[in-house]
């Protein structure tokens, strides 16, 4: 679910970008390591669901970050490079964030990638990425005539190299509760890499949810 630039945006910029500017506490740079496999003394292992990344074609892509907190805010990249030292503010509010690794494995061929976290494609077939929650779909921020810091629009990835992207959706209420048996499913769809077929997906340990107190 997107909540577009238009429409529906306007309803998201009132509660997550009216009020900029308001820095946030302070230490909100860690990341968490998905391949350590964190286990209690006696108690059956839990396998963490991002230890290997998901294969869309020669793209390798692991979730490397999970975030409950402020999200930097720079000037929209839409038409170009932001100016040299723009201006950031942080969201007033807190989003859910998710930081992604994309690695090229080809040998020998570069690989083109748009971000998942704006529509791409043929008008009336653009596909972005889709969070759920067990059955709740969870609404993907567009934050209009700015963007989360450490987006992607588009990368020509040489072989053998990755770049990041960030996502950031809407968070709810259920987030704020510190453990949750159910299911955090991101999908993400192979045509932002000129790739075909289903939407890839990725089960994503809600343990692994840093969240800014």
């Amino acid at each position: 679910m997107l909540l577009p630039t238009s429409g529906l945006l306007a309803a998201v910029l009132v509660c997550a970008g009216a009020a900029l500017g308001q820095a946030p506490p302070a230490g909100n740079d860690g990341l968490f390591n998905f391949d350590k496999d964190a286990r209690k003394p006696g108690a059956t292992p839990k396998t963490l669901p991002a230890t290997q990344p998901a294969k869309i074609g020669p793209a390798e892509i692991k979730v490397i970050a999970t975030r409950l907190d402020y999200v930097a805010l720079g000037p929209s990249t839409e038409h170009g490079p932001a100016p040299e030292n723009a201006e950031t503010n942080n969201s007033q509010d807190k989003f859910l964030s998710i930081k992604l690794e994309i690695r090229n494995t080809s040998p020998d061929k570069p690989l083109t990638y748009h971000t998942f976290a704006f529509p791409f494609g043929a008008a009336g077939r653009e596909t972005y990425a889709s969070l759920a929650f067990g059955k709740k779909m969870i609404t993907l921020v567009n934050f209009g005539d700015q963007e989360p810091q450490g987006l992607t629009r588009t990368a020509q990835i040489p072989p053998g190299k990755s770049i990041t992207d960030v996502l950031v959706f809407l968070p709810i209420p259920d987030f704020d509760a510190t453990s949750s048996g159910t299911p955090l499913t991101l999908s993400l769809p192979p045509q932002q890499l000129g790739a075909e077929g289903k939407a890839m997906k990725i089960d994503i340990d809600y343990a692994t949810i840093q969240r800014r107190q």
